[in-house]
């Protein structure tokens, strides 16, 4: 299979923002700040959907 994907004009980036998988406190409405919550059970399932879409565009650098 050929990427069909057009090529980027010389000079243009691409910035992707994603937001982090869910957290029981997010449920709940809690705010984190620095704290590190582990994600859940959907969470954890949302950050290796997250990891295959990512991989897809083939990102030069993270």
């Amino acid at each position: 299979m050929s990427d069909t994907r057009p090529t980027r004009e010389p000079g243009r980036r691409r910035l992707v923002l994603w937001r982090h998988g869910q957290t029981a406190w997010n449920v709940e409405r809690r705010f984190q700040g620095k704290t590190d919550i582990p994600l859940d059970d959907t969470g954890v399932q949302q950050a290796r959907r997250a990891a295959r879409l990512l991989a897809g565009l083939r990102p030069t650098a993270l």
